[in-house]
């Protein structure tokens, strides 16, 4: 097994490293090999950000999918591919614990290739005073390309320790003689950064969510044109994947952003040129309104193997039928999303909304407007309240209504929240929206069984009305729709018990401290 890898200087021959080697031992060289490595990954890099490394290998002809998890220098799973193309899916290695461990942790997401280097290898073989082969050095060159192809645009090279059973104390030695001499000890997930920089895209460097790092005396506007940049951005990378259909996520993260985008333009009044925050107000919600449709059939899609599950196997064939119509339904709403991303107006308004938002600020009188940190305590605090007034009005018999507002009280915050955390203190900024994203679950639960009940209803209504609704299908869908009542009323039933653990006492002192202006900070809770 591979014991380490470690990264040889550019500037550095055989020579130098192999004078490194503990004494004792001699070298003899082995054959020369080639290796090609298409690494993949999801878009939002899953694999990478959790240590994991899945890679299709091509040598002399045959060409496997290789899985080395943690960190780790050695393959832990591997799975002949005689694909052409990469897979896309987990499904597609069939069962096999690779497609298992694959499926945990990409959940929704698809397989895209993120990279590709070529290794020329040299294996050297170390013996000992019997000629024993007590360890195995390979002398790898990289070489990244474009995913389109194209020349070589970077290189490396590292020796990878080939430790042997029984011999693990002389694997240790090479590597501490190759530490003391300050050559970089390097993991299987730093060449895929190596070789998705090389492809334009750093590693890791995608997440979906609001990275801007503001300056508590910025200009709130300045703050806000930032972040509304950093939505553009991910609205526009989103796009692509969108039309692409590559997975479910790059419409959601898509609309995600459409959302946070109109929710902070809501509090910019007198910030920026009230034309150009009209207009981008109107034209994001028409955008939204275009991927509403697509996205609801898409959670419904996903949701089927939920359904599945929940209802006996005798009305498998019931589910199969909702599928399919939901399935045609998302078709036709596809295009029609497609058709309003391609429409010269949708085209313009994006072309002069990064214009916008990029040129030098001409807002008016600047100077009298408050500093970032000011103004997010000022609208944070002032939302909170509301929804602790808002939510201590809400009983029993309130209305479902109550409950939609005020979960959109709790979006509007936790957006606020998210897009000024940069300017407080990490861990009490964390533990907040912690508190806010539990009860707002409570919140989606109602909201979510509601509204899958109601739809479900719809589908039924649109099968019998084509009359293509069996009797099986309609089971199936009474069977759900009687769950999604009562787990709706169960969360209905929580909605006290949430609302007082976010409200309450302890919660209310830290919203007090962070955003009323304690600068003294005594007497947060922990």
């Amino acid at each position: 097994m591979i014991h380490a890898i470690y990264r040889i200087p550019d500037d550095a021959g055989s020579l130098t490293w192999l004078a490194r080697l503990p004494t004792g031992l001699t070298v003899a060289k082995g054959p020369a090999s080639r290796i090609d490595w298409l690494f993949l990954d999801s878009f939002d890099w899953r694999l990478f950000r959790a240590g994991h490394v899945l890679r299709l290998a091509e040598r002399d002809g045959g060409r496997r999918l290789e899985w080395l998890p943690d960190r780790t220098a050695e393959p832990a799973l591997v799975t002949e591919w005689p694909g052409k193309a990469p897979p896309s899916w987990p499904a597609e290695l069939g069962m096999s614990p690779l497609a298992e461990t694959l499926a945990a942790a990409l959940d929704i997401r698809a397989l895209m290739p993120v990279g590709r280097a070529t290794a020329r290898s040299r294996e050297f073989a170390l013996l000992d005073d019997n000629e024993k082969t007590v360890a195995r050095l390979h002398e790898r060159e990289f070489a990244a390309r474009g995913l389109a192809g194209g020349r070589r645009t970077g290189r490396f090279r590292t020796i990878d320790i080939d430790g042997l059973r029984g011999y693990g104390k002389i694997s240790r030695r090479i590597g501490q003689a190759f530490r003391q001499a300050g050559v970089a000890a390097l993991t299987p997930t730093d060449v895929v950064a190596f070789a998705a920089a090389a492809n334009g895209r750093p590693a890791g460097g995608y997440s979906g969510k609001v990275d801007v790092v503001l300056r508590p005396g910025q200009p709130a506007s300045s703050a806000a044109r930032a972040i509304l940049r950093d939505l553009l951005d991910t609205i526009e990378v989103n796009e692509a994947g969108t039309r692409r259909d590559i997975d479910s996520e790059f419409l959601h993260d898509y609309r995600v952003a459409l959302r946070r985008s109109r929710s902070l333009l809501k509090h910019l009044s007198g910030l920026l040129p009230e034309a150009e925050r009209t207009r981008a107000r109107l034209r994001l919600q028409r955008l939204a309104a275009s991927t509403g449709e697509t996205r609801d059939l898409d959670v419904y899609l996903l949701h089927m193997t939920e359904y599945r599950k929940a209802l006996p196997k005798r009305l498998g064939p019931g589910i199969d039928v909702l599928a399919a119509h939901i399935a045609a339904k998302r078709g036709k709403a596809r295009q029609r999303m497609l058709r309003y991303f391609s429409a010269r107006p949708t085209r313009q308004f994006l072309a002069d909304w990064r214009r916008f938002l990029e040129q030098a600020p001409e807002d008016a009188d600047v100077e009298d407007q408050p500093g970032a940190l000011d103004f997010a305590r000022a609208r944070i605090w002032k939302v909170y309240r509301r929804i602790v007034r808002d939510g201590a009005a809400i009983d029993d018999n309130s209305p479902a209504e109550a409950l939609h507002e005020l979960r959109k009280r709790c979006k509007d915050l936790r957006y606020l929240m998210e897009f000024f955390r940069s300017l407080f203190p990490k861990r009490d900024i964390t533990v907040l929206i912690g508190q806010l994203k539990r009860f707002q679950d409570n919140l989606g639960a109602f909201q979510d069984y509601a509204v899958q009940a109601e739809t479900l209803r719809a589908y039924e209504t649109e099968l019998r009305a084509g009359d293509a609704l069996p009797r099986k299908a309609e089971e199936a869908i009474e069977a759900l729709v009687e769950q999604f009542d009562g787990r709706m009323h169960a969360a209905r039933a929580e909605f006290q018990a949430r609302f007082g653990r976010f409200a309450g006492t302890e919660n209310d002192k830290r919203f007090r401290a962070l955003f009323r202006g304690d600068k003294t900070r005594k007497g947060i809770p922990a």
